[in-house]
């Protein structure tokens, strides 16, 4: 068989095809992305979309202030004032400088974001059906969402709660990871304080 290239045919058996006819690739439609695939899938993580985008804008916005309060609290000596510290950063490093060293606190900012927003929206669903199912009486979510409501004590105590699960998650996370710090625990860390 001249002119004829032997090739896997996926269960293991060899299949011969003639070179140049080869099948074109493709997927099956349910792997297949499409409009309503995407609008599914960003609606049902939206809140991390939104706050993982909110949280690298704001981090990159603010990172040049923040670079300039640490410089000037570490070395505040060779700086007249704010400008002072601004110039000399721009001719000794660019405008590269007011972003040097911003790529891990966008990314520990943004996670530590995103997961606390995320608590939020889970706590939040799960006191308003507890909330509900307490009083025999609409959830607080469908109290808030009609047209003129107020809040209640019901919608005030079903985010508040919502609110301090979170908060208090994401604390318990990062003294994890800020304990994780110091090798010899708070101890060390109190050293510093």
């Amino acid at each position: 068989m001249t002119g004829v290239q032997d090739r896997p045919s996926g269960d293991g058996a060899l299949e011969s095809r003639p070179p140049g006819d080869e099948a074109p690739l493709t997927l099956p439609t349910t792997l297949t992305p499409t409009s309503e695939h995407a609008k599914h899938w960003a609606k049902a993580y939206r809140t991390g979309i939104a706050s993982g985008a909110s949280s690298v804008l704001s981090t990159i916005t603010a990172f040049p202030l923040d670079s300039i309060k640490t410089r000037m609290q570490a070395y505040g000596y060779r700086y007249r004032n704010f400008t002072d510290c601004v110039q000399h950063t721009y001719k000794s490093e660019g405008v590269r400088g007011f972003w040097r060293g911003a790529l891990a606190p966008v990314f520990s900012v943004t996670a530590v974001r995103m997961t606390s927003f995320s608590i939020y929206q889970k706590a939040k669903y799960k006191y308003s059906a507890a909330i509900g199912k307490a009083t025999g009486g609409d959830e607080p979510l469908v109290v808030v969402n009609r047209p003129g409501s107020s809040p209640t004590l019901a919608t005030m105590l079903c985010f508040g709660a919502a609110g301090a699960t979170a908060g208090s998650l994401i604390t318990v996370l990062s003294c994890e990871s800020f304990s994780s710090q110091f090798p010899n625990g708070l101890q060390r860390a109190e050293s510093y304080v």
